[in-house]
């Protein structure tokens, strides 16, 4: 409790101080001694002072020689884990045979390593922090092995127990063609490289990834199947104890050392070795193996899965003894139950989602997971080693393929989740009250007032997900070299999202740009639609991520220039509703919700060069004007100038390159000049000569590249603008 409240100090004061003052009102209590006092105010500093004296920016280095320790495996590809100068990093390469595991390489030339920059965007993931839990300091990516000399090395334990797992995914694979060993790897070892994200993502909708995620489930069965089977060859139980934890250590190792296998075989290796001495100190083994993780890694406490774990168990474990005399069934409710409502802020914090459906889906595949997956598991693993006869082959394959076929099936049928966007500290302080209530009054079996406890939380959460004290929402995205912009009408609950940016750089197999920009601010924001898609140009760092968002969102209507001289390869890509697809040159003014939209799209075009094209829109909130100009050149800005009055803020053309943004636009009595360009760029936009004629003017410059994302909410006459990176460029101004 001490190590989470001074983690909740320094990342969320509020919170942090919320808990700190239920923590002494405990103390209180139950009269606490002064030494226990001064020993949790110690944890409080050090702990603390650990948290907030951490120097979070990351330096890129270069390495000339490394180690290999492990595989990283992906869906398409396999990294390795490396080990160079004491630090861990990954490595992905494009082209080249297997590395063997232990070899030691020498690079020709010292070459770079890569570290995440700090977050861009208002969004709550953080790449630096994902590393700092999983003990990496970057990654390490290259096109061959050309500049690299690799020598094979005797193994150390580490790199034998490695190569042992590579070894069983290799015999895996073998053993069958059916999909089923996909499943296979991810119940045995975790390895979800064969797992399809479209199942991935059924799991979670459902709410029972944790089924497949190797975890305190699988381990109580391992334990339980041990024990029966030596048990009917009359072995003493002291050795069917110490058998188990020796099982249970080797687990422990061919899994890496997962957190959620750490938790789980930690603390059932506690409880065997207590059970020595008659005892069953349930809150202590957990709180013991909580510890021993935090000490050997302080930033796993940002580990969304490390939280749930432990809040879960320790949770059922507090209320066990109100449930400990049920029937079976009714104790895999009640359990289900709690877990559910405890972990409701963690999912909101960390997810932005809250389940209407998991406690049902728990219900329906704990047994069948118990009963027919978890054994299929088992007999699949003694066959692999033993004799494997080909009418169980088949007999897996249809085991688990009606297993997907449910998955998928229930997860499609009916909508699991409701999205939520971001709560804040106080909001959170009440989302914790109710929950213990929830969890307090299933324990004492009180239906009447947990109905009225549930149905408080539920009013007060969607009650929030639903209001917004500002009218309006306007978001420049950072997604680098690119355009991505989102305008929301908060009241009508309206979204307009114009370009969506697009890859232009090497990153981690499986992720898209949007999945690390758009989608996630999206979620945050609680936005479930885009009323429309704009599509300025067909040009890639625009449209490039539109497909991958056209999956994840729904999307109403697309609007599109059908003057482009890319429409052709556009529509050949498309495999959207033909009917959600709106012409550009059928529309002039209309409204969406409170948004007023202007349309001053050049029609008569000479070329169908793509930015010549680019679809040029004026929108009006409130008071204030925006002016989005796509890649539009000069030629096209100079034939709208004369339309435009009282124009507040503009998207400048071409990302601040000197083919837009003539003399005569930046003499417009705008204020505002919204640049969208990547650090570093290649372009060297904005370019200089854009930047002087924008300065001398005295239009305040908004450029992703230096400011990260900016938000610029309206309510009534007022507009206040906040960027990510430069807060001293926020401020409010109204207008008159």
């Amino acid at each position: 409790m001490i190590i989470v409240i001074s983690c909740l100090i320094v990342s969320n004061p509020i919170l942090g101080l919320f808990f700190l003052s239920v923590f002494i009102f405990m103390l209180n209590r139950r009269g606490f001694s002064k030494k226990e006092i001064i020993i949790y105010t110690l944890g409080l500093i050090i702990f603390g002072t650990i948290y907030y004296n951490y120097d979070f920016k990351s330096v890129d280095s270069k390495i000339d020689n490394f180690k290999v320790v492990d595989y990283e495996y992906y869906e398409d590809s396999v990294g390795y884990k490396i080990e160079s100068n004491n630090k861990s990093f990954i490595l992905y390469v494009e082209e080249g045979n297997r590395i063997p595991l232990g070899s030691f390489c020498k690079t020709v030339m010292p070459i770079d390593t890569v570290t995440p920059e700090v977050e861009r965007n208002f969004i709550k993931r953080n790449d630096i922090m994902t590393q700092l839990t999983k003990n990496i300091s970057g990654k390490v990516y290259l096109d061959n092995l050309s500049l690299v000399n690799c020598f094979k090395e005797k193994h150390t334990i580490s790199t034998k127990i490695n190569e042992i797992r590579y070894q069983y995914i290799e015999r895996v694979k073998a053993s069958s063609e059916h999909s089923y060993i996909g499943d296979m790897l991810m119940l045995s070892i975790g390895n979800k490289m064969y797992l399809t994200n479209e199942f991935f993502q059924g799991l979670q909708k459902l709410g029972i990834y944790h089924l497949y995620v190797i975890s305190g489930t699988h381990v109580a069965y391992l334990s339980v199947v041990i024990f029966v089977i030596l048990k009917r060859f009359r072995i003493p139980i002291e050795i069917i104890k110490v058998f188990t934890i020796i099982v249970l250590i080797l687990f422990l190792f061919i899994n890496v050392f997962s957190p959620s296998v750490f938790r789980a075989v930690l603390m059932a290796i506690l409880l065997i070795i207590s059970s020595f001495f008659k005892k069953k100190p349930y809150v202590a083994v957990i709180s013991i193996s909580a510890l021993v993780q935090l000490i050997l890694n302080p930033f796993m406490i940002y580990n969304a899965g490390f939280i749930l774990s432990y809040l879960t168990t320790f949770t059922i474990l507090l209320s066990r003894k109100s449930f400990a005399n049920m029937h079976t069934i009714l104790q895999l409710f009640f359990i289900t139950l709690i877990a559910e409502f405890s972990t409701t802020l963690v999912i909101l914090l960390f997810f932005n989602e809250l389940s209407l459906s998991g406690l049902l889906m728990n219900l329906i595949f704990d047994p069948i997971f118990t009963i027919v997956i978890f054994p299929a598991t088992l007999i699949f693993n003694i066959a692999l080693f033993t004799y494997f006869p080909e009418i169980l082959d088949s007999l897996l394959n249809i085991i688990f393929s009606y297993n997907h076929k449910l998955i998928l099936y229930l997860s499609t049928v009916i909508e699991h989740r409701v999205i939520i966007k971001n709560i804040n500290a106080y909001l959170s302080s009440l989302v914790i009250m109710l929950t213990f209530l929830i969890v307090q009054t299933t324990a004492k079996r009180n239906y009447r007032l947990l109905l009225i406890h549930i149905s408080l939380l539920l009013t007060i959460i969607f009650t929030f997900a639903n209001y917004n004290k500002n009218d309006f929402r306007v978001t420049m995205i950072d997604v680098g070299q690119g355009d991505s912009f989102l305008i929301q009408d908060l009241k009508k609950d309206v979204t307009i999202l114009i370009d969506t940016g697009g890859r232009h750089y090497r990153e981690t197999p499986r992720i898209r740009l949007s999945d690390k920009t758009v989608l996630p601010y999206l979620k945050e924001q609680g936005i479930r639609k885009i009323d429309l898609l704009v599509l300025s140009h067909f040009d890639n760092d625009h449209i490039g991520e539109y497909s991958h968002i056209y999956e994840k969102v729904n999307v109403e209507r697309i609007m599109i220039n059908t003057n482009d001289e890319k429409l052709e390869s556009f529509l050949e890509s498309y495999t959207g509703e033909p009917s959600k697809l709106i012409g550009s040159n059928y529309l002039s003014n209309f409204n969406l919700g409170n948004i007023n939209i202007r349309n001053l799209t050049v029609k008569e075009q000479n070329t169908k060069e793509s930015n010549a094209n680019s679809i040029i829109l004026e929108l009006t909130l409130n008071d204030y004007s925006f002016l989005f100009l796509g890649d539009a050149r000069t030629e096209e800005e100079n034939k709208i100038i004369e339309k435009l009055s009282n124009i507040d803020v503009i998207k400048i053309g071409h990302h601040g390159s000197d083919t837009s943004t003539s003399e005569e636009l930046a003499e417009l009595p705008f204020k505002y000049a919204l640049i969208s360009a990547g650090l570093n760029n290649r372009y060297k936009h904005p370019h200089i000569e854009v930047i002087e004629r924008l300065t001398a003017n005295d239009k305040i410059i908004l450029n992703t590249a230096n400011d990260g994302m900016i938000e610029m909410e309206i309510k009534k006459n007022r507009m206040c603008i906040k960027s990510k990176l430069s807060k001293q460029k926020n401020h409010c101004v109204n207008k008159t």
